[in-house]
């Protein structure tokens, strides 16, 4: 099956607390490497993986099974992208990225926005991240952190999702006093449809897994990842994959039907 984006919230797990998350709070938990041999028993071709959090590099061994499936199925993938608070590094890091950048294009940003200078200050750890940039030599870029934050020409837009649905007005013009571009709020932004369609093994869109296996709609919390899981059942342990993303797709068009209904 080729799979033209596909997104795997592979932890929950974070060093940082960060006030604009839309994510919610951490909580300890990395996904069963269980789920990644459920998915790629179907998968053979993707054009962009991506692989997120919390922060993905804690969670090293899921990592580490990726590499070892992507070795022993010859799986094809056009570019990964990871983002990462820059806290987080071992050898066992290192020779992960490595090994993934030998697969594939491999895009790995640093978050460098307000928001994470402070958080990372608060925990002291501000030091330790700009060490870490250094020995991996990534580039810091004004990211658009995925789940968190996106660009609308000269402003970042936040959604109140998990823990910002707690960030004032008072609170962000704190942050925008200290900020070199404008953050506003514009839940607009995350409120597009997401279509995904399967031809011929051909799975166009994004599709989005959690870190329990569920298949749900991107750009949400934990809470409503959990939601959806729970409304759903559609989970790669319980179904194979290409069913869970054809009953994905039903519940999505159904979503879909329900929503013009009502407009």
């Amino acid at each position: 099956m080729y799979i033209q984006q596909l997104h795997l919230g592979i932890t929950r797990n974070c060093t940082l607390e960060c006030e604009h998350c839309l994510r919610g709070n951490r909580q300890h938990i990395n996904m069963n490497p269980i789920i990644l041999d459920k998915i790629f028993d179907s998968v053979k071709e993707i054009k962009n993986l991506l692989l997120t959090g919390g922060e993905p590099l804690i969670a090293i061994e899921v990592l580490e099974h990726l590499v070892e499936i992507i070795k022993t199925k010859d799986i094809k993938i056009n570019k990964i992208y990871i983002v990462t608070n820059g806290t987080v590094l071992s050898p066992r890091i290192i020779n992960v990225l490595k090994e993934l950048n030998s697969f594939s294009k491999l895009d790995l940003k640093v978050s460098n926005d307000i928001f994470h200078q402070t958080e990372l200050i608060n925990k002291n750890l501000l030091d330790i991240r700009n060490e870490n940039y250094q020995k991996l030599n990534l580039r810091f870029a004004n990211v658009r952190e995925y789940g968190k934050e996106t660009y609308c020409y000269t402003k970042i837009a936040l959604v109140k999702r998990g823990n910002a649905k707690n960030l004032t007005d008072e609170r962000l013009q704190e942050f925008n006093k200290k900020a070199n571009q404008t953050y506003v709020i514009d839940n607009s932004l995350y409120e597009n449809n997401y279509p995904i369609t399967l031809e011929n093994d051909a799975v166009i869109g994004k599709i989005t897994i959690d870190v329990f296996g569920s298949l749900v709609e991107p750009d949400l919390s934990y809470e409503e990842e959990d939601m959806i899981g729970y409304e759903t059942g559609i989970n790669v342990m319980t179904m194979p994959f290409k069913e869970a993303i054809e009953s994905f797709i039903r519940y999505h068009e159904d979503k879909s039907k329900q929503k013009t209904l009502k407009i």
